[in-house]
């Protein structure tokens, strides 16, 4: 588990469907991380939804970047 990362930039990594899987796991564990960069790596919806899937019950990422420009998702904490 996490106890004090707060920023992981994982931008061109191409994570795909099995990396978005295991990051969604970590996601839904996760206490420290604040900002998570996965820009360019080739995410398509089903390995989003994975992704997604782990930030139901995260209370502490508020920066999520997921596309190949500088557009970011911010959510309400």
């Amino acid at each position: 588990m996490n106890s004090g990362l707060e920023t992981l930039l994982l931008a061109w990594n191409g994570f795909g469907f099995e990396g978005c899987a295991a990051m969604g796991e970590a996601l839904a564990d996760n206490i420290t991380l604040q900002s998570l960069d996965l820009t360019c790596n080739r995410i398509h919806p089903p390995a989003l939804g994975q992704l997604v899937s782990g930030l139901e019950n995260n209370k502490t990422l508020a920066v999520l970047k997921v596309r190949a420009s500088a557009d970011t998702v911010r959510r309400t904490i």
